[in-house]
């Protein structure tokens, strides 16, 4: 159970806070004096063990790292997953059938989801996102959810990610709009919110919020947890809370393998993408994403890591009716179009005109120190929040319809965002404000539908999220170890043989993976050895294709000949084994019908955090 708690003022204090960072801080009981606790806020307590984050600076941060077994790490920050996003024009004929036909996708073949039995109970189900429109006539009524301070109510999406992920899931089978993996009947799903705003206030994923969703995730019940999100900073605060949960509570983590591959790196047989987390972390299943040709996509990262791919491009799904998502700013002038760089700070509750003139009363331009709040305190001073709520009073009383915030940039140095909270619509200008003189007149193009065809490492992995899910509601007695270990049995091995850097172990088969499990077969190997699992006497694991038998309790403790604690037991390699034949590509699983079959060019569409110029 998930405990909040408000601890006391770290004692070594300084006169700056403009140093002031966000930290993860792991301790057990009595490790820290009265002193030292202040200006940390407990997360949760788990017997002894202590979860806490707080605002430090370096000195109260290196203070609490001098106490021997205290964990002190900056709290992360991670991102849904922004980069290739793809759409189709909702003016065609094959957009507006989702109104009254629905469409089969075709990753529900390619992975074979679509042959396994429909069941009575689906397992248990927790998608970690920016919300939902819980309202949408296709996704089930039956969804729970979990509201919070940072992010707020968890059925009004953020923008429109966490809807379209939601359906891929468990879109309903009703005869509109397209099936889920969960189509029939209504799945056991919860939504996690983690974010307020796509780019204004509250935008942030912090690390320690992903940590609260999964803890609230596990105590709902859910047995499988989809992350369609990444960051690269790696938290061993956060590997301590996954592994306890796969092991304690048998969950299994989906996470999104990151947007960050490129074409150019595919040329390269020995180059590595960088490492992104969760997916990366040893007990999250890390997806990557297949284009629609059955080949590995371009934004798909290459690393040591991904353990299954599925089709990532094309991905018809829900999106949230509620939210208007700004696609472009375009001035027009008699030398041409000039494409103005933007991000959307308001929250798309409301949308402008598409043809607006510059009104001087709606500007506002950020001074060098609210700069430096935004980027060393990720906040603004409360005389500039009061300036930017004027600026938006007087630019609705003069008649104008989008304020615009401008502020000296360059090539090199961009804002992400704004920490400010706004349902008029705004847009922080990157730079060519000097273009934006008053009476100037600009096109500001919206996306707004039910439905939009997205593409990317979160797409993948909703779909893993629900083959397993309604896999393992075959019977759930089953392990999350034998689930595992049953599609890695039997996934369509492609590019090189066995586990590769592009594949991982293949496009899973999940009919073939549910005959594997009915039939009552065992792996050939023992899991690998793993540095934070607890094994007690009697369990065999894989070291170095070495397998050894536990003599006693033991966790940390490599295996090998001269160990008191391991028996050697003959030898075992499965980095090859995979009984589906090889083949170079699933170029023959992509039967696209429908909406999917147009070609698509890059916008965001409201799915990525990336919408700008």
């Amino acid at each position: 159970m998930v405990m909040l708690f408000s601890l006391v003022s770290l004692g070594v204090k300084s006169n700056q806070n403009t140093d002031m960072k966000e930290y993860l801080v792991q301790f057990h009981s009595g490790q820290i004096n009265d002193e030292l606790m202040q200006d940390l806020d407990v997360m949760w307590r788990r017997e002894d063990v202590i979860f806490a984050k707080g605002k430090l600076n370096q000195q109260q941060a290196n203070a609490l790292i001098g106490i021997s077994g205290v964990v002190v790490e900056e709290n992360p920050n991670l991102s849904l997953n922004a980069g290739s996003v793809h759409s189709v024009s909702v003016s065609s004929e094959n957009a507006k059938a989702l109104k009254y036909k629905e469409l089969e996708p075709y990753w529900l073949r390619a992975t074979a989801i679509d042959k396994l039995p429909q069941v009575a109970n689906s397992i248990p189900v927790c998608v970690i996102d920016s919300g939902l429109d819980a309202e949408h006539p296709d996704l089930p009524n039956s969804t729970t959810g979990y509201h919070s301070t940072y992010a707020g109510f968890w059925n009004k999406d953020a923008f429109s990610h966490g809807t379209h992920i939601t359906g891929i899931i468990a879109a309903q089978e009703n005869g509109i709009g397209i099936k889920g993996a969960l189509s029939d009947p209504a799945p056991s799903l919860h939504i996690s919110k983690l974010i307020k705003t796509a780019n204004g206030e509250n935008s942030t994923i912090w690390g320690s919020s992903l940590i609260e969703a999964i803890e609230v995730c596990a105590s709902v019940g859910a047995k499988v947890i989809n992350m369609s999100l990444s960051g690269e900073h790696y938290s061993r605060v956060m590997v301590e809370v996954i592994d306890r949960l796969s092991y304690d509570k048998g969950i299994i983590f989906v996470g999104a393998a990151g947007n960050h591959g490129s074409t150019s790196g595919k040329l390269n047989d020995y180059h590595h993408d960088a490492l992104h987390y969760p997916a990366s972390y040893h007990n999250v299943l890390s997806i990557g994403a297949l284009n629609d040709s059955g080949t590995v996509a371009d934004f798909s990262p290459i690393n040591n890591k991904i353990d299954f791919v599925t089709p990532g491009t094309k991905i018809v799904s829900t999106a949230n009716r509620y939210h208007f998502a700004i696609q472009s700013i375009q001035l027009e002038t008699q030398q041409g179009v000039t494409h103005i760089p933007y991000t959307q700070i308001d929250t798309g509750a409301a949308q402008s005109p598409e043809k607006i003139v510059v009104n001087d009363s709606c500007r506002y331009t950020l001074t060098g120190q609210d700069l430096t709040d935004i980027l060393t305190l990720n906040d603004l001073s409360d005389a500039t929040s009061i300036a930017l709520q004027g600026v938006e009073l007087n630019c609705k009383e003069s008649g104008g319809d989008l304020v615009i915030i401008d502020y000296l940039s360059s090539v090199n140095f961009r804002l992400s965002g704004l920490p400010f909270y706004t349902e008029y619509p705004t847009a922080l200008i990157h730079n060519n404000s000097e273009l934006l003189a008053a009476n100037t007149s600009l096109t500001v193009g919206y996306y707004n539908d039910d439905y939009v065809v997205g593409a990317g490492t979160s797409q993948a992995a909703a779909i893993m999220t629900g083959g397993i899910a309604k896999l393992w509601s075959q019977n759930q007695q089953w392990t999350r170890d034998e689930v595992i270990n049953a599609l890695k049995q039997t996934s369509l091995d492609l590019g090189k043989v066995g586990q590769d850097t592009r594949y991982g172990y293949g496009l899973p088969d999940f009919a073939k993976a549910y005959e594997y499990l009915l039939s009552g077969q065992t792996q050939a190997c023992p899991q690998n050895w793993y540095g934070n699992k607890a094994y007690s006497k009697g369990e065999t694991v894989v070291y170095n294709g070495e397998i050894f038998v536990s003599d006693y309790w033991s966790k940390g403790e490599v295996p090998s000949v001269s160990s008191n604690k391991w028996t050697s037991n003959g030898f075992c390699d499965s980095s090859t084994s995979s009984p589906q034949e090889m083949n170079g590509d699933a170029f023959h699983l992509m039967n696209l019908t429908g909406l999917e079959t147009e070609e698509s060019e890059y916008s965001c569409k409201g799915l990525t955090l990336g919408c700008g110029g």
